[in-house]
């Protein structure tokens, strides 16, 4: 007979997995960067690819032969709102966001979304947990609001005059456009990971 060919669903982009060892403490880095798709706050396909994702990094560091419990996932999630079922999806694969990163701004440079994520795993051995977090907003130290006509050189016509040749009727638009591009228009996210668990370690459990 003949055959069909039927496309399947495949990961945008691949998870990028690294382990790291401080003193006595074990844990996996995975960056992640979930399909953005359009700007629906809740699409479907990424929604899918959050929980598929989240789910196969649960069970991967849930193995009892894994190398350690501990993993940190991080990265672009494209989460519009902590509200949202995107946002919900990681938790529900066995992800938990710490406290500190939960009252921050967004990381976009409006700081009003939350595309950015770092979540820990919840495996009943896992000792990952933060002393810190936060966002930093490097436009408070470059490109900044108030350095926008010392750029001007550098952006050229393009920052008075659109591209269909009529004068903008509001060239900062423009310019704080065109920093991100020489940035980015994401902020980093950081944290502090504690890693002194001497009396865990002392008193027989895995870290």
């Amino acid at each position: 007979g003949s055959r069909v060919v039927k496309p399947v669903d495949q990961l945008y982009r691949t998870p990028y997995l690294a382990a790291f060892e401080a003193g006595w403490f074990k844990f996996i880095l995975s960056t992640v960067h979930i399909l953005y798709g359009g700007s629906a706050a809740e699409l479907p396909e990424r929604v899918k690819e959050i929980t598929s994702v989240a789910g196969f990094l649960r069970d991967r560091v849930g193995d009892p032969d894994a190398w350690s419990p501990n993993l940190v996932l991080l990265g672009d999630f494209n989460i519009f709102s902590r509200d949202d079922t995107t946002y919900l999806a990681i938790t529900d694969a066995g992800f938990v966001v710490p406290e500190a990163l939960q009252q921050i701004p967004g990381t976009n440079v409006e700081r009003n979304h939350f595309y950015d994520q770092i979540a820990f795993s919840t495996q009943a051995n896992a000792a990952v947990a933060c002393s810190s977090a936060g966002v930093f907003d490097f436009y408070e130290c470059v490109f900044r609001d108030e350095d926008e006509a010392e750029y001007i050189p550098l952006m050229g016509a393009a920052y008075a005059t659109t591209s269909a040749g009529t004068p903008r009727k509001n060239p900062t638009t423009y310019y704080k456009q065109w920093r991100t591009f020489q940035m980015s228009d994401h902020l980093p996210m950081w944290i502090e990971l504690r890693v002194d668990f001497g009396e865990r370690y002392l008193r027989g459990r895995t870290i």
